[in-house]
């Protein structure tokens, strides 16, 4: 962590590629979709298991999996994870609209945002600038 400190799991679920990896939580019983995404309910805990939660392409909850609702869910399951140890109650996960942004390139790319769409060189080089925030914000971990 950014402190310094760390933090032990008994399980930790490699959540990359384009299928989620989710073969452990079935040979825990645990439901998944067609498309192996495991069910969640609004709070992001896996259906049927109170205290584990699924944040991120994991899931099967209705929004674009992009590292921006990833993100998103991770502060939720963080708070309800806090909520829980402390008998409170769970916030719900609400997700927003959020934009898009693609690389086509180095100077070309995709802006989308709700029903609003551009392409060419300002996409492309707003892509380089959230990337360019991104790594600015991850220098001291």
């Amino acid at each position: 962590l950014a402190s310094g400190g760390t933090v032990d799991a008994d399980v930790v679920f490699l959540c990359t590629g384009i299928v989620p990896h989710t073969e452990l939580a079935r040979a825990s019983k645990v439901k998944v979709t067609e498309r192996k995404a495991l069910l969640v309910n609004e709070y992001l805990q896996v259906r049927g298991k109170t205290r584990v939660f699924a944040p991120g392409d994991l899931n099967n909850s209705a929004v674009e999996k992009t590292a921006q609702h990833a993100e998103d869910q991770a502060r939720t399951v963080a708070v309800n994870i806090r909520a829980l140890e402390s008998r409170q109650r769970l916030q719900k996960y609400i997700s927003h609209p959020m934009p898009l942004v693609i690389s086509l390139g180095p100077w070309c790319g995709i802006f989308e945002y709700k029903q609003f769409v551009v392409t060419g060189i300002f996409p492309g080089i707003l892509k380089q600038l959230v990337e360019w925030k991104e790594m600015w914000k991850l220098r001291y971990l």
